[in-house]
């Protein structure tokens, strides 16, 4: 009879361990910081869609650089 209370007893301590490391698991998920939601998703597209516009529009700013000549006083 002792050994089915014994039984038991380690059983629900495996159970305790379990739950308690399932929990933990979820607390420290929650500490990361959070997946970017859609209006910070969309502003990060827009940006890097007006950045490509512009460079296709204007050139990289390197082609700036080196179309400046010192003569100018660095400007184009």
């Amino acid at each position: 009879m002792s050994d089915s209370f014994d039984a038991a007893r380690l059983h629900r301590q495996d159970l305790d361990r379990e739950i308690e490391s399932i929990r933990t698991e979820r607390l420290l998920r929650s500490a990361t910081a959070p997946a970017p939601g859609l209006p910070s998703r969309a502003r990060a597209g827009l940006g890097r869609g007006l950045i490509s516009l512009g460079t296709a529009l204007l050139g990289s700013s390197e082609t700036g650089a080196r179309s400046a000549s010192p003569a100018s006083g660095g400007r184009s």
